[in-house]
């Protein structure tokens, strides 16, 4: 009879994917956002805690690295509690803007000198960019968080021009071309606004990556391979449908070119990073039969999670779900 494996040696893969997550845990008293760092190990080296396919149930111990610099440790299902408790129905988390309480820029931002150029008529125009810049946001949850420029300008648009006046930055390149615009027609876009969420590029805490550099770069960041490991899994699955032709060779007789390019998602309840090879389908007549993939909500994954540890539930991705075998009497 083979010996069985101690629970401790049989690890879920899935849920070594809480580390790096972006989690707001109780801490103190308050609420408090940490980066998940690692798996605990006791004073053997072994790991503490066992993981589950379902999050309920799952015991690992997780270090928590705080904004402070602190550490604390935190089972898997408190994690996974409050990440599913913290995200909209897509697996994105918002917030609402309290006020901006501070900013700063870095090298990368125009300098007053560079902040022109100049046309062909001889006109001198601002350089519409707002790179370099990050502002420290207190969101409602009383929190606060750095972002660039760019993201908070596109969800709190008189918010940050009003502070961008109030603080003098007026006159610096990235603000010179749009906040007086904006705040003349601050009235009209007040009406037309109702509440305004900022959505974060995070999907159940964990950083989207936009291209494949980001990709790699997070990887690399976060000292894990999982954004490559997907990108690799994709391009293996996909390369069957190519026929890889020399470079520089010209496109074939009645074919189109279309670009393509990866987008990235995480897969809800395993937190398995994904990433999809797409075509630009506007640039291509529409295929005769339509694609669909339907999405479970997170509400029904959620009871799910419940039905299956209320009710002894063993659950397999992609599979069906069994009921655990009675423990034999001693």
């Amino acid at each position: 009879m083979p010996e069985l494996e101690e629970a401790d040696e049989i690890q879920n893969e899935a849920y070594d994917r809480y580390i790096t997550m972006r989690v707001c845990v109780p801490k103190g008293g308050d609420m408090s956002y940490g980066t998940v760092m690692s798996r605990k190990r006791r004073m053997d080296g072994d790991l503490m805690g066992g993981s589950n396919a379902n999050p309920i149930l799952g015991t690992s111990i997780y270090e928590v690295g705080f904004d402070d610099g602190s550490t604390e440790a935190y089972s898997a299902n408190i994690i996974a509690e409050h990440i599913y408790s913290q995200v909209d129905g897509e697996g994105y988390t918002q917030y609402m803007l309290n006020e901006i309480v501070d900013h700063k820029k870095d090298n990368t931002a125009v300098t007053k000198e560079d902040g022109t150029i100049t046309t062909k008529a001889g006109r001198k125009l601002p350089k519409r960019t707002t790179k370099g810049w990050q502002f420290l946001c207190q969101w409602n949850d009383g929190t606060t968080s750095w972002h660039p420029l760019k993201d908070v300008k596109e969800s709190h648009l008189l918010q940050v021009a009003q502070y961008a006046i109030n603080n003098g930055l007026a006159e610096e390149p990235a603000f010179t071309w749009w906040p007086p615009h904006t705040m003349k027609k601050r009235d009209r876009i007040i009406k037309a606004t109702k509440k305004q969420y900022f959505r974060i590029h995070q999907k159940y805490g964990i950083e989207i990556p936009k291209t494949a550099q980001e990709a790699q770069a997070l990887d690399t960041k976060t000292g894990t391979t999982f954004w490559m490991d997907a990108i690799r899994k994709e391009m293996k699955n996909c390369s069957k449908a190519f026929e890889m032709l020399p470079e520089g060779s010209r496109i074939p007789v009645d074919h189109t070119h279309i670009k393509c390019h990866l987008i990235f998602d995480v897969k809800h309840g395993s937190l398995e990073r994904k990433a999809r090879y797409v075509a630009g389908g506007h640039t291509t007549a529409p295929p005769v039969s339509i694609a669909y993939t339907s999405v479970v909500s997170r509400e029904s994954v959620c009871i799910a999670f419940v039905l299956a540890a209320l009710n002894g539930l063993e659950l397999e991705e992609g599979r069906h779900w069994q009921r655990l075998p009675e423990c034999p009497n001693e």
